[in-house]
C-alpha cells in the first residue's frame, strides 16, 4: 500500500465519478480515490461502500485477475493518513464505447466483439461486473478495457454462478444495444409489438445468443425506406426484386405510438412486414447503426 498527501493530486487530470474521483498521475497509471461519503437512492448522504471492509473483495479481484489477458485489476492499495482511500489502476488513454458510437461500423463491430470476448473472460475466472454499462468499457491503444472491476457491483466468487453470470450477460447485452443506439432512434411501440419476428439481444442471456446478435448485425442489410402514403403496389414490387427490411419513415416529431402501431397492421394486411418504424429527422443516424449494403425509397404517391 502506498501513502500519498492530498498534494500529489494537485494539477491532476481528474474525473469524477458516483464512488470516486480518477486522477491522471502519468501515461500509465491513475489513482482512483473513493469519496468518503455517496448519495443513496433517496438522495441521503450515506457512508460509501467501497471504503467498508475492502479488503476480502479487493484481494479476491486480484488473486482471480491474475490471469486475465484482456482486462486489468487494481496494481496497488492507496492510504491517505494512513487509512485505506483508494487503488492505483491502468491509465486508458481513449475514451468510453458511449463516446465511440459514431465510429464506423466496421470499428463497432470490432468493439462490440471485444466486449463480448472480454466479459465472457472475466465471469470464466468469477468475476462478475453486473453494473456493466457503456459508461466503463474504454478503449486503450485501440482495443477494448473493462474498468471499474473495483465497483462494489462486481461480484468475485471463488467458484461459478449460473445466476450471476445471467445478470451480466442481460447487462452486457443492454451494453450492445445502447452501443448500436438500438433504443435511441426505433418506434418503442413498433418495436415491442414485432419482438416475435425481430430477435432481440435481451431476450435470452446467454454468450451463444450475443453472438449471434453480433453474426446478424455484421450481415449485409437491404432497406426500403417507405412512408405512410408510399404506394402499396410499388412496395410489393420492390420486395418481389430484393429481400428488403422495410423502415417506416413519419416526419412528425411528436410520434403517436397507437397510430404507428395501426400503420404496422395495415401494411401487415398487405403482407407487407415492418422491419422499424423511424423519425425522418433520424433515418440517417439510425442507417448507421446498420452494415447497409442497398437501400431504396418508395416515395408517397403525388
Amino acid at each position: 500500500m502506498i501513502e500519498i498527501q492530498s498534494r500529489d493530486l494537485e494539477n491532476c487530470r481528474h474525473n469524477s465519478g458516483c464512488h470516486g474521483t480518477v486522477y491522471q498521475i502519468n501515461d500509465e497509471i491513475a489513482y482512483k480515490i473513493y469519496h468518503e461519503q455517496i448519495f443513496d437512492y433517496d438522495g441521503n448522504r450515506c457512508p460509501n461502500p467501497a471504503l467498508i471492509n475492502p479488503d476480502k473483495r479487493l484481494d479476491r479481484l486480484k488473486r482471480n485477475g491474475k490471469d486475465l489477458q484482456y482486462s486489468d485489476v487494481w496494481i496497488d492499495k492507496i492510504s491517505m493518513n494512513h487509512q485505506f482511500r483508494g487503488l492505483v489502476i491502468p491509465y486508458y488513454n481513449e475514451k468510453s464505447l458511449f463516446e465511440k458510437v459514431d465510429q464506423d461500423y466496421a470499428t463497432k463491430i470490432r468493439l462490440a466483439k471485444e466486449t463480448v470476448r472480454n466479459t465472457r473472460e472475466l465471469t470464466d475466472h468469477f468475476i462478475y461486473p453486473t453494473d456493466l454499462k457503456i459508461f466503463n468499457i474504454m478503449v486503450h491503444n485501440g482495443s477494448v478495457k473493462i474498468a471499474d472491476l473495483d465497483d462494489t457491483y462486481t461480484k468475485v466468487l471463488t467458484r461459478s454462478s449460473s445466476i450471476l453470470e445471467k445478470q451480466v450477460v442481460l447487462r452486457l447485452n443492454e451494453t450492445l444495444l445502447d452501443f448500436f443506439q438500438e433504443y435511441e432512434f426505433a418506434s418503442y411501440a413498433l418495436y415491442f409489438d414485432s419482438l416475435l419476428q425481430r430477435e432481440r439481444s435481451y431476450a435470452e442471456d446467454s454468450y451463444d445468443f450475443t453472438k449471434r446478435y453480433l453474426d446478424e448485425k455484421e450481415k449485409e442489410m437491404h432497406f426500403l425506406i417507405i412512408y405512410p402514403e408510399s404506394d402499396i403496389q410499388l412496395i410489393k414490387r420492390a420486395l418481389a426484386s430484393c429481400p428488403y427490411q422495410v423502415i417506416l419513415v413519419y416526419d412528425y416529431f411528436f410520434r403517436d405510438d397507437d397510430y404507428l402501431i395501426s400503420l404496422y397492421h395495415s401494411f401487415l394486411e398487405h403482407g407487407i412486414i415492418l422491419y422499424d418504424a423511424v423519425y425522418i429527422g433520424c433515418l440517417e443516424d439510425y442507417l448507421h447503426n446498420f452494415h447497409v449494403s442497398s437501400r431504396k425509397e418508395v416515395y408517397q404517391k403525388v
